[in-house]
């Protein structure tokens, strides 16, 4: 009875009310459209609910592998409050994980109801439900409990299955809502296992007992002679402050690291990886993988499944960088020309680490015409996404990390996230428009309607970068975008930030 109290409360404290309305609004909207279309066109449905379904988790997950905090899924609240009481700490976890969950059972249903089959289909697919509600629900809330050097390795297997199944949808574990069996029942059922076992409950208790570590003698206090070496080794101007406390983000071994080191060499093999399957052994994957593929043309959607992994995973970090922030640091000097610096900063780390991934695409359109449109759309993006990250954050209202990591409040799911989401799809809709009239041109092969397309994607890519450019220098490199900078600073002493 406890732990249902315990759900419900944070039901409450997670969910607004018109969250829930839009929710089940879109739900039955979906299950009414899905309904009429799959008696037409069944298999069209089908591939369309497990591209969406993967495309959710996929976001779900880079928005976990996107959490600053290392204490991301305990509050200031739960730590001041409900951990100073009687109560096991993994009892509680279990009840908000639980809670956190419910956006996981509203999207299954929503996008799988219709395709329930009477008979044993039925039982099967409420087992698969059930199961992987339960595996996606526990296997997120242990990654937000785990420090980030151990949440990507932690997180990395399910994410490389999710990526495989958009290429070969049989490997993946949503499929079986697609194609309810056995067989996909004793997946979901080992997968929940397994996560069950992983549930960090050591780590649990230590962060319920220890979570401001003033129990942690094994931390050697930080001596005066530390504070002045790092100062003394800090730039003197404040593009030179910036710009250090942009990069040196990332800590390895206790030693703060430049975030290039890391970032760079990644996309860099990544792009090289990517450039020798879809133009040095595109043959080979033709037969080996193309053959079990029947979800169109395969180098095309590879190419959209890389890109929309980049935007998403750009701009989920982006977004949920800004709870590091402090505005004190920001009132130090003008806050306007402090948030352009920022941005600068911001962008010239986007570009300087995707610019492999520009040059893969220019590489691959030269043997896939289409592919050279998601350069300038790369672009673009690098342009805009810092900016328009930190803005929609804001807006959101993403809570800040104070001390040692502690998030002050829950991200709570309202109205306004629900836009965000709709907006970030929009967003990308866009900018990967170009690169659809190119392919469709690819494709059809019809003479006249090919050149229009790909005169209009030609247009549409220019147009792209005009308004990228502009905006990048009317709210970063100009004094025009102040107002936008003193809206960002507004918004977040509204929602709490100091």
């Amino acid at each position: 009875m406890r732990l249902l109290k315990i759900i419900y409360f944070e039901i409450k404290q997670l969910y607004s009310r018109w969250f829930i309305i839009i929710w089940l609004a879109m739900a039955t909207y979906n299950i009414a459209i899905a309904a009429l279309l799959i008696k037409h066109d069944a298999e069209t449905v089908l591939n369309g609910v497990f591209y969406e379904l993967s495309s959710f988790i996929l976001v779900l997950l880079l928005m976990a592998l996107s959490m600053v905090s290392t204490r991301s899924f305990f509050v200031k609240s739960a730590i001041d409050f409900v951990f100073t009481t009687q109560m096991d700490p993994v009892e509680y976890y279990i009840a908000r994980a639980i809670a956190n969950g419910l956006i996981y059972l509203i999207t299954f249903v929503t996008f799988t109801a219709p395709l329930v089959r009477p008979g044993i289909d039925a039982a099967y697919y409420v087992l698969i439900l059930l199961l992987l509600t339960s595996f996606f629900t526990l296997f997120t809330a242990n990654a937000l409990v785990l420090p980030q050097t151990l949440r990507l390795l932690y997180i990395s297997p399910l994410l490389l299955i999710i990526i495989l199944g958009f290429i070969s949808p049989r490997l993946s574990p949503i499929y079986g809502f697609v194609n309810p069996s056995p067989t996909y029942v004793a997946y979901a059922l080992a997968l929940t296992a397994v996560v069950v076992a992983t549930i960090p409950r050591r780590r649990i208790r230590d962060l319920a007992s220890n979570a401001y570590e003033v129990l942690d003698v094994s931390t050697p206090l930080l001596r005066r002679s530390d504070v002045d070496t790092l100062v003394t080794h800090l730039p003197r101007s404040p593009w030179g402050i910036i710009w250090f406390t942009s990069t040196k983000v990332l800590i390895i071994r206790g030693e703060r690291t430049n975030i290039l080191k890391v970032l760079v060499p990644l996309s860099t093999v990544t792009a090289i990886v990517y450039l020798v399957i879809t133009v040095f052994l595109s043959k080979v994957f033709m037969e080996f993988l193309a053959a079990p593929y029947q979800f169109g043309n395969w180098q095309g959607d590879f190419a959209v499944m890389t890109f929309i992994i980049i935007y998403l995973y750009l701009f989920m970090p982006l977004m949920f960088t800004i709870s590091g922030e402090r505005l004190w640091l920001s009132m130090s000097i003008d806050p306007a020309r402090y948030f352009r610096l920022r941005m600068l900063a911001r962008t010239l780390i986007v570009a300087i680490t995707l610019l492999p991934w520009v040059i893969a695409y220019i590489i691959q359109g030269i043997y896939f015409r289409p592919a050279i449109y998601l350069a300038p759309a790369l672009i673009a993006a690098i342009l805009i996404t810092p900016i328009l990250s930190w803005l929609l954050a804001a807006y959101v209202g993403i809570p800040q990390v104070r001390e040692l990591n502690i998030a002050q409040r829950p991200v709570v799911f309202t109205l306004r996230r629900t836009l965000i989401f709709a907006l970030l799809f929009a967003s990308l809709g866009i900018f990967m428009a170009p690169y659809f009239l190119a392919l469709t041109a690819e494709v059809t092969h019809y003479g006249l309607l090919s050149t229009v397309l790909n005169y209009v994607s030609a247009t549409f890519t220019a147009l792209l970068m005009i308004v990228s450019v502009a905006l990048f220098y009317l709210v970063v490199l100009s004094e025009k975008g102040r107002g936008v900078w003193s809206w960002l600073v507004n918004r977040l002493s509204e929602v709490g930030y100091v």
